[in-house]
């Protein structure tokens, strides 16, 4: 019991530490990503790799390109929050599913699939475990706020 409880905790430092470094990155950026330019060419270029007539390509074009300044602090905001829960083991699974969301939606801008397994469904996948075990709830601030708060799904 105690080595599950070890890996749960130590991947969900590492996922953490990624999301976090991620986020942070973004936000030093000399031009900051937040300005919505580095995301626009992003998409730009992922368009250019996906298929004309696909889901994602309709998804990026309709969606994410015309809101890609909202779009980036979303990202840069999302991906500090979630690594800093994820790191202090705070309402670890509501942010395993926004950690979630923002992969799904990187694999689908990406062209990712489940079948190519790239880094993004590899933290689906791993978030979905953190999720399911409440792995905040070891080594984390979850554990203080489930014995406060019982009956709540969030720790």
């Amino acid at each position: 019991m105690k080595a599950e409880r070890i890996s749960l905790f130590l991947l969900r430092i590492y996922v953490g530490y990624l999301f976090l470094s991620a986020g942070w990155q973004k936000w030093s950026a000399d031009p900051p990503f937040t300005d919505g330019l580095a995301l626009l060419n992003f998409l730009k270029k992922c368009l250019a790799d996906v298929p004309s007539g696909s889901i994602t390509a309709a998804l990026i074009h309709t969606y994410f390109m015309p809101y890609s300044h909202a779009l980036s602090w979303m990202v840069v905001l999302g991906e500090i929050a979630v690594g800093s829960a994820l790191l202090s083991g705070t309402a670890t699974r509501l942010a395993c599913v926004f950690g979630i969301i923002m992969n799904i939606n990187f694999l689908i801008v990406t062209g990712g699939t489940f079948t190519t397994f790239d880094n993004n469904a590899f933290f689906i996948l791993i978030q979905f475990a953190l999720l399911c075990t409440a792995a905040g709830r070891f080594m984390g601030i979850d554990y203080l706020l489930s014995k406060k708060f019982p009956g709540s799904y969030l720790w």
